[in-house]
């Protein structure tokens, strides 16, 4: 699934205007973001797993990557 798909139903969730809708809001956010990284990370050939583990494949190639903007986008 596409970042956008989850970020735009996150977009939605925030006008509910309810905790049940932030929380939602806040892991559709999430999804988008680890999906959209995902998809860059594999178009330069990182292995990324496309199982649970691939979130945190994600999270250590950006954690290790020398890039300041990446270990806190991670």
């Amino acid at each position: 699934m596409k970042g956008e798909d989850f970020l735009a139903v996150a977009k939605a969730m925030m006008q509910l205007r309810t905790e049940a809708g932030f929380r939602s809001a806040i892991s559709r956010a999430y999804y988008a973001l680890f999906n959209s990284a995902s998809h860059l990370l594999r178009e330069l050939d990182v292995t990324i797993a496309q199982s649970p583990s691939g979130h945190g494949d994600v999270k250590n190639f950006l954690f290790n990557c020398g890039i300041d903007q990446a270990v806190d986008f991670a």
